[in-house]
């Protein structure tokens, strides 16, 4: 009876197969997915500091006119979007008002610098539709997220001045020492 179902096993088997295993989809590389993935770079990840890859797909400026505008365009949208995230960043903390303050034009004037960065030469633009940033945007986002990380330092307390060394009185005539 085994007999019986192991050889009619053997011939429902294709021939090919004979002499090894039948391919799983384990035999063969994995298909490539090229959608970015969930934890792709984007103002989330940044306003989060968490780690992220860049695999945006953001869509390319083909002419010099264009380029031009795009990089100013790239360089605009990043100095806006540092602003709002070091505001936001800032809401949540309970600080003094000085304090706030003194962080929040340390964090904007830091993305403001750090935009410079966000050019991309007009290459292409800075975040793709679902606001993600491809590879070329690296630096941009490098720049921004220590921008935003001058939000959390606290103003560190200054030290009082040493006071001068008093020179010692001199000794009083007639009496030793």
């Amino acid at each position: 009876m085994w007999v019986v179902i192991v050889v009619s096993l053997l011939a429902a088997e294709p021939d090919r197969y004979l002499g090894g295993a039948a391919p799983t989809p384990l035999a063969g590389p994995a298909p490539v997915d090229a959608r970015p993935t969930g934890q792709a770079c984007s103002t989330v990840t940044l306003r989060r500091s968490s780690p992220c890859y860049f695999d945006g797909r953001p869509a390319a400026v083909e002419s010099d006119a264009g380029k031009k505008k795009q990089a100013q365009a790239n360089v605009e949208l990043a100095a806006t979007v540092g602003r709002g995230l070091c505001a936001e960043r800032l809401a949540t903390e309970v600080l003094d008002p000085k304090e706030r303050q003194r962080r929040m034009s340390v964090c904007t004037e830091g993305a403001t610098r750090a935009s410079i960065a966000c050019g991309l030469e007009g290459a292409e633009v800075l975040l793709d539709s679902e606001g993600r940033f491809g590879e070329r945007g690296r630096g941009c986002y490098q720049a921004l997220a220590e921008a935003l990380q001058t939000a959390d330092v606290p103003l560190l307390p200054k030290e009082p001045a040493p006071t001068p060394a008093r020179p010692a009185a001199p000794p009083k005539p007639g009496v030793q020492l």
